[in-house]
């Protein structure tokens, strides 16, 4: 088959298939070249197959490290989210993916590292090809209505009330467009100024692991699914670390109490 431009003749060989991508895929100069090529594949992944990272990277022939960071290209700019989902008790869990050609998945909440994704590539539950159901969804993006979009502006006000003029004016040219992904995308940026400051107040994270990571979830969910900025602390938690010393009162440690320490980190951070 040969398709012809003024200039140019393409000789396209279609025996061995056609893989149609999205033009603002091929073009946002965000994506790396690798990422592309990833997600064409997993968007070209059949209905009765299951998509697996690994397979996609001895396909390649690439390293671990070069899957790891295309997929985080994919990630960070909104075209691929993936999501893990427990089997039940003791059945282990499985990943889902979902792709989407606008950029309009990202999720703080849901960002992997590159540690994270070459695990992961690892994980024996992604080198599965098999006879399932496919799991790729593409999302089509569908306009607000008036009443979403009335909602949709509302929940920002927590962001307008912390920021004020700084964040109003990023947000208002977008806001006169209608632009939700670029709202998106300034908000987020936002809302992770506000986790960063948040969780670097946490005085000694280290003295208790589980307890610091328990607290990361639970302020994750809080400013990046709630957007719950404004009104993040109840009476009962002032502060930050009145919240961390709640979760180390769940997680407690099994060692000698410094009970002058513990006094002071008390009155210092009162809990009611």
């Amino acid at each position: 088959m040969e398709r012809k431009t003024i200039n140019s003749t393409a000789i396209i060989g279609l025996d061995k298939g056609f893989i149609q991508t999205p033009k603002n895929v091929i073009t946002d100069a965000n994506l790396t070249d690798s990422a592309v090529r990833l997600f064409q594949l997993i968007l070209d992944t059949p209905s009765d197959k299951r998509v697996s990272l690994e397979y996609y990277r001895k396909m390649l022939d690439w390293s671990k490290n070069k899957l790891a960071n295309a997929t985080k290209s994919l990630q960070d700019n909104g075209y691929l989210r993936i999501i893990k989902e427990e089997r039940g008790k003791g059945n282990g869990f499985s990943y889902k993916y979902l792709i989407s050609s606008f950029g309009n998945l990202k999720s703080e909440a849901d960002v992997k590292t590159i540690e994270e994704l070459e695990e992961i590539i690892e994980s024996p539950e992604t080198n599965l090809v098999e006879e399932t159901p496919a799991v790729v969804d593409e999302q089509i993006e569908t306009p607000m209505n008036d009443e979403d979009y009335a909602n949709y502006v509302g929940s920002l006000g927590s962001l307008l009330d912390y920021y004020g003029e700084d964040y109003v004016m990023e947000i208002k040219p977008l806001y006169d467009k209608r632009d939700v992904k670029g709202m998106e995308k300034v908000s987020t940026k936002y809302l992770k100024r506000f986790y960063n400051e948040e969780i670097a107040k946490v005085k000694n994270p280290e003295s208790n692991g589980k307890a610091f990571k328990a607290l990361q979830d639970w302020l994750k969910d809080e400013v990046f699914n709630k957007k719950n900025i404004t009104e993040l602390y109840s009476i009962h938690t002032s502060n930050i670390n009145a919240k961390f010393l709640m979760y180390k009162d769940k997680y407690r440690i099994n060692r000698p109490v410094d009970f002058e320490t513990e006094m002071g980190d008390f009155l210092e951070n009162p809990i009611d």
